[in-house]
């Protein structure tokens, strides 16, 4: 997928501490059961090449930030059909220069695939629909699994705590407040930073998916604020009156 944003120009001015990617940073539509249309069977290399970049991209913009990955349901698609189609590879890994080698990791995986332990990138390793990572003891990100209206109306509900999630490729912030004793809890979809087409991915014409990106500022306290800034007319607008003009 094409970047249609510029959150690698914000990430080098502002200097973020931390960078999380709520995952489906690949379509991989070859292996995708919905894809309809043969223009979007991109080649695996060619996505893998692409996510690298952008990777590299954003590690080069901030080379001390800690960098984390949560993987989608997009991604997990070549690992699904790794495990379906030939099993036995799962456990496939490369070969010991000596018997007392520490086993070396699985040949197919994010961290081999997409260069992950050479750009400094953590990887969550869960399943998509449980992996999640504390941005601070009230506040998780995921992936999300949830979709649809209110989807994260239902995910506060689900889960009672703060979530920021990107599964449904869409922008928002929602607010849930319970009184006696007093409690506020938010949770935001951070939207997409992929190239957003009439024509979807091939099989969701005309998608409602929003362009940007979600910002946290974190107080030494704990507390936080959570921002959505959309991609704007090939800006990306920021709530303190900058804005950064996309670029390929």
């Amino acid at each position: 997928q094409q970047a249609a944003h510029d959150g690698v120009g914000h990430a080098a001015v502002e200097q973020p501490e931390q960078v999380i990617f709520l995952g489906d940073v690949a379509d991989n539509s070859m292996l995708s059961k919905h894809r309809t249309h043969r223009r979007f069977g991109a080649l695996l290399n060619e996505t893998n090449d692409a996510v690298v970049r952008n990777f590299r991209r954003v590690r080069e913009a901030v080379p001390d930030a800690q960098i984390v990955l949560l993987p989608g349901n997009h991604d997990d698609r070549v690992l699904y059909y790794a495990q379906d189609m030939a099993p036995e590879f799962e456990a496939l890994r490369p070969g010991k220069l000596s018997d007392d080698e520490e086993t070396p990791q699985s040949s197919i995986g994010f961290r081999q695939l997409w260069r992950l332990d050479e750009l400094g990138i953590e990887l969550v390793d869960e399943d998509w629909k449980l992996a999640q990572f504390g941005i601070t003891p009230e506040l998780s990100a995921r992936h999300g699994y949830l979709t649809g209206n209110n989807s994260e109306r239902k995910l506060l509900e689900k889960h009672g705590r703060s979530q920021v999630h990107g599964h449904d490729h869409r922008g928002s912030l929602v607010y849930r407040t319970k009184h006696d004793p007093m409690d506020v809890r938010v949770a935001m979809s951070c939207g997409t930073l992929c190239e957003i087409k009439p024509d979807g991915l091939g099989y969701e014409p005309d998608p409602d998916w929003t362009p940007g990106m979600g910002w946290c500022h974190v107080w030494d306290d704990g507390l936080f604020q959570l921002t959505f800034m959309p991609y704007v007319k090939n800006k990306l607008l920021t709530p303190w009156g900058a804005a950064y003009e996309g670029k390929e």
